[in-house]
């Protein structure tokens, strides 16, 4: 799991309030024996703690396609794939470019309807996204829960950031 402190150089601005735990004697060991641990952990929001491009961008831009019609379905390899692509206005019209014998580029041929259409689906898309994270269906990726909220009593709080653009 990619876990990002605020140590590591993201969430800049954070950085002076980290301080570190005093220490936490291990049971295994002398009390001359310590572990420092930070006051807090902190997590970049996309990705880390939930696979989102896989089981929630992917997801919201097939169902968008199946709202709209639109007889599209990228599978988790050819999603990879778009991934190469900044951006999910860019991926989805590079995608229909190179699906333009198939329905909505072949039956639209002007470039500002294109753009239209591709505006109007990304919006779309972005709405079941958000309703996909706010219902919660989204699975942990493995060990997150234990880490974050499990039985094991993480001594340290857990905090998302999120670097603007």
């Amino acid at each position: 799991m990619a876990l990002k402190a605020i140590a590591s150089g993201h969430c800049t601005t954070h950085r002076s309030t980290m301080a570190r735990r005093s220490s936490i004697v291990s049971s295994s060991q002398t009390s001359q024996a310590v572990r420092k641990l930070p006051d807090a952990l902190f997590f970049d929001c996309d990705g880390v703690l939930v696979d989102t491009e896989r089981d929630g961008h992917r997801v919201s831009f097939n169902k968008a396609f199946a709202e709209k019609g639109l007889d599209h379905e990228w599978s988790v390899e050819r999603y990879g794939k778009l991934l190469e692509i900044g951006g999910g206005k860019e991926r989805m019209t590079k995608y229909f470019e190179e699906e333009a014998h198939r329905p909505p580029f072949s039956t639209n041929q002007e470039p500002a309807a294109r753009q239209a259409l591709v505006q109007q689906l990304h919006l779309l898309k972005t709405d079941l996204f958000m309703q996909l994270v706010e219902s919660g269906a989204m699975p942990l990726r493995p060990g997150v829960k234990r880490l974050i909220g499990g039985p094991c009593g993480c001594p340290a709080p857990a905090r998302c950031c999120q670097q603007g653009n």
